[in-house]
């Protein structure tokens, strides 16, 4: 039976209102992916948080999560109020935030990012961060790994061609990384390879630690081709490959955001006039945003303005 419109704002004043903290207190739990978690978020005992979920779900007459030891998930009744149930807390985080807005920027930032990505992209614009904002500090976790950000406190991560296993995370995508092909300058001088089918008559170095493609393809003017590349050496080390291949004889792929000064004279650009395909997305991955704090989202501007 549907309520009259006095009805209905009645009810609202008298019952839902009272349980907004409920339904805010159940976005963070499925946020958080834990009930524990959520509790040291909100600076509670977890029974406190149980129990506000269980009020809730009493209120609703439905259960709205499934409880393991493990994991949590979310019933039907739970996946049909959850996205009201983040914008109502994002909304308030909203105007919370522009209350705050003139406000400097403190605590710590913890960024994790891939090996390469964080020696190469973020020192300059982490640098810059940190000295336009004298109350900040930041930690910059370096790894290849996926990792929970939620269980290890990761405010924000950079991750290049996939941005992870976990669907409660946001990610954006900031740039994408382009190889481009690279020789000891002794190749150039005594002659370059002018098609990937030479490039791949020259032995490789690849990446022990990634998908060590076999087959790399390359793209001009519309038409691909696909070649087998040798190997003799792999490893594991961006910056042993870049060594090794600076000593000569192999080529080497490297991505579009490392800086060339880095490369130094030795190495040279092979095969100018293809691109290596594909490209990889890279992308800022964060917690749901409506928990995201104005930190991170200026870190995420500085960080998407300073990408090369």
């Amino acid at each position: 039976m549907l309520l009259s419109e006095q009805q209905s704002t009645g009810r609202f004043r008298a019952v839902h209102f009272s349980h907004l903290r409920h339904l805010a207190m159940f976005a963070l739990v499925v946020d958080s992916g834990s009930f524990t978690i959520a509790a040291q978020r909100l600076g509670v005992g977890k029974s406190s948080v149980s129990r506000h979920i269980s009020e809730l779900e009493t209120f609703v007459g439905a259960k709205l999560l499934n409880r393991s030891t493990r994991a949590l998930s979310l019933t039907d009744a739970g996946r049909l109020i959850h996205r009201d149930c983040a914008g109502l807390v994002e909304a308030a985080t909203s105007a919370f935030d522009k209350l705050d807005g003139d406000l400097p920027l403190e605590g710590k930032l913890r960024i994790a990012s891939t090996v390469e990505h964080g020696q190469y992209v973020l020192p300059p614009i982490v640098a810059d961060f940190v000295a336009r904002n004298p109350k900040i500090d930041v930690d910059l976790v370096l790894g290849d790994a996926f990792v929970d950000l939620v269980d290890h406190g990761i405010d924000l991560a950079i991750r290049v061609g996939s941005p992870g296993p976990s669907p409660q995370n946001i990610s954006r995508k900031i740039a994408e990384l382009e190889y481009q092909l690279y020789g000891h300058r002794d190749i150039i001088t005594s002659g370059a390879p002018k098609t990937p089918e030479a490039a791949a008559q020259l032995p490789w170095l690849l990446n022990s630690g990634g998908p060590q493609r076999t087959y790399w393809t390359f793209e001009k003017d519309g038409e691909t081709v696909e070649v087998r590349v040798p190997s003799r050496i792999v490893s594991n080390a961006f910056n042993a490959r870049i060594e090794m291949a600076k000593h000569g004889g192999h080529l080497i792929a490297i991505p579009n955001f490392i800086p060339k000064a880095f490369l130094g004279d030795d190495l040279m650009p092979i095969l100018t006039d293809y691109k290596i395909v594909p490209r990889y997305p890279i992308y800022a991955v964060y917690p749901d945003a409506r928990f995201l704090s104005p930190k991170v989202t200026e870190f995420l501007d500085a960080l998407i303005a300073g990408h090369p």
